[in-house]
């Protein structure tokens, strides 16, 4: 019987090369998904793992989605807090509800979703939260958005120090990797990405063997941030 891994958002995009990284290493993925139930069951049926669909935002739709990884045969691992919400806004525009929705799912559910992880990973686990390089620098028109990823990373270094050494948590920071989804044309983000050190995004499979080597690798690491954005902090 393997470690189960939790991914949430797992089943497109980042999620879905992460699902596919830890299943090759060993894990039976469990692949959350929202919007994208079909999906996930189809990656999850491709990889012998499971798939559940839960809104994040709604808390006991959260606490429902945990009760379920305690019932699967196995024992909970790994968390990879992925799933997030991502909306363009200026600042003076931002309602009540979107900056809500964006604490909810980008930093609450995180939090909540490790301390029910907490419980269900000893004697050890690992915690690896996706964060974005707008934490560190906030993009034109998402500064809710970054505002949310940057509590994250305070999250990442504290709840590291307060669960050590049983369970280790850490975080891989990407910048753009993709571009937008249902994007008509991505000739912007193409000219953005290409003005960076490597020319190019990162892309999924990049973050997501991040994420892997984190999970996999030694021990002695634990709060740490892998920035996987082709070097752009390097030219800010």
């Amino acid at each position: 019987m393997s470690d189960l891994a939790l991914i949430t958002g797992g089943a497109v995009r980042v999620g879905a090369a992460t699902s596919r990284a830890l299943a090759e290493a060993g894990y039976t993925v469990v692949i959350h998904a929202r919007r994208h139930l079909a999906a996930a069951e189809a990656l999850a049926a491709e990889l012998g793992g499971h798939a559940l669909g839960a809104d994040l935002a709604d808390r006991a739709a959260l606490e429902d989605l945990m009760d379920a990884v305690a019932g699967l045969p196995g024992r909970l691992a790994v968390l990879v807090n992925n799933a997030a919400v991502f909306e363009r806004a200026a600042p003076e525009a931002v309602s009540a509800d979107v900056f809500d929705s964006h604490l909810e799912i980008n930093l609450r559910a995180p939090f909540r979703l490790a301390q029910r992880a907490h419980g269900l990973m000893q004697p050890a686990g690992h915690i690896v939260n996706i964060l974005d390089i707008s934490a560190l620098r906030p993009y034109p028109g998402y500064a809710h958005y970054s505002a949310a990823k940057a509590g994250l990373l305070a999250l990442t270094t504290g709840l590291a120090a307060a669960w050590a050494p049983a369970i280790r948590v850490n975080a891989v920071s990407p910048g753009p990797v993709l571009a937008p989804e249902g994007a008509a044309d991505p000739s912007g983000f193409n000219t953005r990405t290409a003005q960076s050190p490597q020319g190019r995004a990162p892309g999924a499979a990049a973050v997501a063997a991040a994420v892997r080597f984190l999970v996999e690798g030694p021990h002695g690491i634990t709060g740490e941030v892998i920035h996987v954005d082709a070097g752009r902090r390097s030219v800010w």
